[in-house]
């Protein structure tokens, strides 16, 4: 959620896609990257690169590394912001797979650093095995210092009997003296607009364009694909109620159910399209 609200995949995305114009790489790789022939993976947004979720089998970045290794993508290179983007895993685990992935013809460039981990270049592994280190420790010193501050937090809204505003969703927003969750009407008449057009037919890039047209905002900006798309596949917009353990529908909603149908059908075809 801290991702989506500070837009900072739009960010990864346009930072990753600039740089494959002015991209100069080693010589000893015998390639130069082409900026029009590229392919965005999903944003694997929520899923902890730390805990290894974004490697899931139902993630965009595991179907990648499926995919690689079971020879479907032969060669290519996987382009990330920082490779600590990629997997934040113990040293061991996450060096197995990258190496799998570097290993099976895929080469690794690391846009914030201009280095491309690669066969090719031997001294690479050197500098990826530190890379690796350094996001392992990094992430683990936050998860550390999350969950310190986490219950803290907890305590004292016990103690105070205030409630966490913590992920709250736009939908809802706290009361004047923070004890209680209200319905944010402003938000839920936007992501209902959202939903029926999309059910309508309509696609994301013309609900965006309809939005910013209509001078409509998102937390004071205006819409864009990656927003509208976070609205569309969120599991709670669609009726459930997504806990630690398990989902659990909480709602009858055609509107929602639809769109998520069409989600599916899109994805579907776009999976099927790419083999």
């Amino acid at each position: 959620m801290q991702q989506q609200h500070g837009f900072g995949i739009d960010r990864q995305i346009s930072t990753v896609t600039e740089y494959l114009s002015y991209a100069t790489l080693d010589q000893r790789l015998g390639y130069q990257l082409d900026p029009e022939n590229y392919e965005i993976l999903d944003s694997d947004i929520g899923k902890s690169a730390f805990k290894g979720a974004n490697w899931g089998a139902k993630s965009s970045l595991g179907k990648f590394y499926k995919a690689v290794v079971d020879r479907k993508i032969t060669s290519g290179v996987l382009v990330c912001e920082n490779i600590d983007r990629l997997v934040r895993l113990s040293n061991y685990e996450a060096n197995n797979k990258l190496s799998t992935l570097i290993m099976n013809g895929i080469d690794i460039l690391e846009v914030e650093s201009g280095s491309c981990f690669s066969n090719r270049i031997p001294e690479s592994s050197t500098v990826l095995n530190m890379s690796i280190s350094r996001a392992y420790n990094e992430s683990l010193r936050k998860s550390n210092f999350s969950k310190k501050s986490w219950k803290k937090r907890k305590s004292t809204a016990e103690e105070q009997g205030t409630a966490l505003n913590n992920n709250t969703p736009d939908w809802l927003s706290l009361s004047e003296d923070k004890q209680a969750y209200v319905i944010n009407s402003v938000n839920v008449e936007k992501i209902t607009n959202i939903f029926k057009m999309y059910v309508s037919g309509m696609g994301v890039t013309e609900i965006v364009k309809t939005l910013n047209a209509n001078g409509d905002r998102y937390n004071d900006r205006g819409w864009n694909l990656v927003t509208v798309y976070n609205k569309l596949r969120d599991r709670r917009l669609n009726g459930y109620l997504v806990g630690k353990y398990k989902t659990v529908s909480q709602r009858d909603d055609e509107t929602a159910e639809e769109a998520e149908k069409r989600l599916l059908k899109n994805r579907k075809a776009r999976h099927e399209a790419n083999l």
